[in-house]
């Protein structure tokens, strides 16, 4: 699907789905909330490079046999 859209404006604009700027806004809004988002990211990531993580399908087997117990 193809849209031409005309608009006389002297400031430059930026024309995005709608779907694409909401998720645009949750992200920032998670970010703002978090002065310390950088740092967590990159001691996550080091835990992960380590090999510190849980498969999501094995948490939720761990999970269901203590349920059971």
């Amino acid at each position: 699907m193809k849209h031409i859209i005309n608009i006389k404006s002297e400031k430059p604009l930026v024309v995005v789905p709608l779907e694409k700027y909401e998720g645009m806004l949750e992200t920032i809004e998670i970010l703002s909330g978090n002065n310390n988002i950088l740092d967590e990211l990159k001691n996550e990531k080091r835990e992960f490079i380590k090999g510190n993580y849980v498969i999501h399908e094995k948490l939720n087997r761990t999970r269901k046999k203590g349920l059971s117990k």
